[in-house]
């Protein structure tokens, strides 16, 4: 990994612990604030039900999402599918949780290239990227400001399980297939909003995403890219 991918990412994770210490603290102060706005005069809290984005108490989190990525790097646009597993804090009005995001997908590529020593000058070939990914992340809700609607932000570390696959054509002939392992860190940050249904949301997600890449195969690229994903994440 090159010295700028690791400052980036460490300024990443510096700022994803200070957004997390603010967030915990502005979080605590409102959800004290609430607690005493609902004592009643004969010092008991008072009735009424609270929806799933407004309720004070912690939850498990379980969630599935799919959509599709435009890369920053070589890939061609690919189909992204991912299941997420975590806890929204208690104490917090379920604004502050930790995920952990699981994904798997499959980009490819494919192309011909110029080469005089190969019989009629030319051969084609087709990579392919394997990746599972792992990102734990810090999730900031924002609840109790757009009724059903709650927007929310995150951001967290990625490490990326890589296996790089080519294969080519040489006229007639076939080309050994080479294969290239290695893990990755980079950084993630997903935006998105969930509308309010059931015990949790439907949810709409924009996650950016930022790893280098410098396989012998690939050359010097990155696994950069944006992923518009669709699901549900349900609050238990």
């Amino acid at each position: 990994m090159k010295t700028n991918d690791k400052k980036g990412i460490g300024l990443a994770c510096a700022f994803a612990l200070g957004l997390g210490l603010w967030a915990s603290g502005a979080s605590a102060q409102q959800a004290q604030a609430g607690a005493q706005a609902d004592v009643g005069a004969s010092g008991a809290p008072s009735g009424g039900g609270k929806s799933s984005t407004t309720s004070n108490e912690g939850a498990f989190v379980i969630g599935g999402k799919i959509g599709g990525i435009v890369p920053f790097g070589k890939m061609n646009p690919f189909v992204y599918g991912a299941l997420e597993l975590g806890y929204i804090f208690g104490g917090t009005e379920r604004r502050i949780g930790a995920l952990l995001d699981v994904s798997y997908t499959v980009p490819h590529k494919d192309g011909t290239a110029s080469d005089a020593r190969i019989i009629g000058g030319s051969y084609s070939w087709e990579l392919t990227q394997k990746e599972l990914v792992f990102q734990p992340t810090f999730l900031y809700r924002i609840t109790g400001v757009a009724g059903d609607l709650v927007p929310f932000v995150g951001i967290g570390p990625r490490i990326y399980l890589l296996e790089t696959v080519v294969e080519g054509k040489a006229g007639d002939a076939k080309i050994m297939e080479t294969k290239e392992h290695s893990t990755k860190f980079g950084v993630g940050l997903p935006l998105g909003i969930e509308y309010e249904l059931g015990p949790g949301g439907l949810l709409a997600e924009l996650l950016f995403q930022y790893g280098p890449l410098n396989h012998t195969i690939t050359g010097s690229t990155n696994l950069g890219g944006a992923t518009l994903q669709i699901g549900y994440r349900a609050l238990l």
